[in-house]
């Protein structure tokens, strides 16, 4: 049985990480209209480049920000460490900061109903 690279990269490797890599794989294949457009080697390359270029840039000066401003992360993210989640939210003084537990970078997706209801109130303060 082949697995989707989106269950390694985006979910943790716990029974409960595997399991909701799982429901989010079924859940994008119940979609009926699929718009997605594939990756190409060269959009690819570009992508690393700029990550590569902006972890090395000097950080932006974010004090600036006085918008509220929702900062989530999965506490075990592959892709965005959770110390980078840490920093903003250090750095933006009126930020909200919501880790969720045993989650990677699809925290969203692990956790839909609590990012909804999340979401919905910190957009209606």
């Amino acid at each position: 049985m082949e697995r989707d690279v989106k269950e390694y990269l985006f979910f943790t490797r716990t029974p409960q990480g595997k399991q909701a890599g799982k429901a989010f794989i079924n859940r994008l294949k119940q979609r009926e209209i699929v718009e997605d457009k594939a990756i190409t080697l060269a959009t690819y390359r570009r992508q690393l480049i700029a990550i590569k270029q902006y972890a090395h840039d000097q950080p932006a000066n974010l004090a600036q920000i006085n918008q509220p401003t929702l900062i989530v992360n999965g506490d075990h993210d592959r892709m965005v460490p959770v110390n980078g989640s840490y920093e903003l939210h250090e750095r933006i003084l009126n930020s909200q900061l919501k880790l969720y537990p045993d989650a990677g970078h699809m925290a969203l997706f692990q956790n839909p109903n609590d990012f909804a209801a999340l979401l919905a109130q910190f957009l209606n303060h």
